[in-house]
């Protein structure tokens, strides 16, 4: 059964989404929750097959958590996801984000620094470890260290066994010295050497993160900003001006990316010559899933929808057109509770 039939109203409130005008610096957010296996995924998917987004010139940029091994690892979401090595309609075998592999390559190089430094302290080994995840998430390097505590995956160290060593493993961190500010040299010398940028590497991530990937943008985008003019830039993709941003599983992202998204990269789309459209696809309804929805998007926010369960004969329909037997479909009910798609698509929810 296609959504159109099984969710008519919300396939008409989405695709309704993407039919805005592309008034520059517009960034509109939209959210599509639900429990896991309501086929929020499947809806926003078939939206996108049916309204072809290239078509209305949106660059789309999907951010998933489908590659566990790089959860809660900051720089290789920004670097695998929010910077794609394939764009729609771009040249073969072309970067379209240089400034974000050159900031990706430097932060290797402290992060490097800062393993070495790890490994030669004198700290317990579990604090290392703490340490060693904390950093990877990124938020270390800014400039409040405190605020690192709202945004630690918990969870996950307590998986490791380290959750108890988080305040030893965050002031282990801030003690060594690759993340010492070399703020002794004038700002113009710091300028030229390449100092400035390396202590924003240290300081500033997410701002900095979020200055690069925009600047990449406005070269895709051929929506050049006047200090873009100085920088390195690359062929604009023909037919393309405007930004679809859809940011999936955000339960799972969340930890890693909300405090980037929200204090850094969506602030710097506001100030840019391109209209954003934003999805994100969660099980919490945004208000709820993270305070600055509420204080400080609230004005980007302009719609959300959530999606509830299915009706038993419209699921049972779906079953049937997927392939399964009568006999097979009363179990299946039963095991999926109006949440088809945890029988169905696991993957599409």
């Amino acid at each position: 059964m296609e959504i159109r039939t099984s969710r008519p109203d919300e396939f008409r409130t989405v695709s309704s989404w993407l039919d805005t005008c592309a008034n520059p610096g517009q960034v509109d957010i939209f959210g599509i929750s639900g429990y896991g296996g309501i086929g929020k995924t499947y809806l926003l998917s078939q939206v996108l097959d049916h309204i072809k987004p290239i078509s209305k010139g949106y660059l789309e940029i999907k951010i998933d958590g489908a590659d566990p091994s790089i959860l809660g690892n900051f720089m290789a979401l920004y670097d695998r996801k929010f910077s794609p090595r394939t764009v729609p309609n771009g040249k073969s075998d072309y970067d379209y984000f240089p400034h974000v592999r050159d900031l990706v390559r430097r932060h290797a190089e402290i992060t490097k620094a800062v393993e070495a430094a790890v490994k030669k302290s004198t700290s317990p080994e579990d604090v290392k470890k703490a340490a060693g995840y904390i950093f990877k998430g990124g938020s270390i390097l800014n400039k409040s260290i405190p605020k690192t505590r709202d945004y630690i995956d918990f969870a996950a160290l307590k998986t490791m066994g380290v959750d108890k060593r988080i305040d030893e493993a965050i002031d282990l961190l801030a003690s060594l010295k690759p993340l010492e500010k070399t703020s002794w040299l004038p700002g113009r010398v710091k300028d030229v050497v390449g100092i400035t940028y390396r202590e924003r590497l240290k300081s500033d991530l997410y701002r900095l993160s979020s200055d690069e990937w925009v600047a990449d943008l406005c070269s895709i985008l051929n929506r050049y900003q006047r200090i873009d003019r100085f920088r390195l830039t690359h062929s604009p993709i023909n037919g393309l001006d405007r930004l679809l941003l859809v940011i999936d599983d955000f339960e799972i992202l969340g930890k890693t990316i909300i405090d980037f998204i929200t204090s850094a990269l969506f602030p710097a789309l506001e100030q840019v010559n391109f209209h954003s459209t934003v999805i994100i696809l969660g099980r919490d309804d945004l208000s709820d899933a993270h305070v600055a929805f509420q204080h400080h998007l609230s004005h980007l926010v302009k719609n959300k929808i959530r999606l509830e369960r299915f009706e038993d004969n419209i699921a049972q329909q779906m079953l049937l057109e997927a392939g399964y037997s009568e006999k097979e479909i009363l179990p299946l009910l039963k095991e999926a509770h109006g949440y088809p798609f945890l029988v169905l698509v696991p993957t599409l929810s």
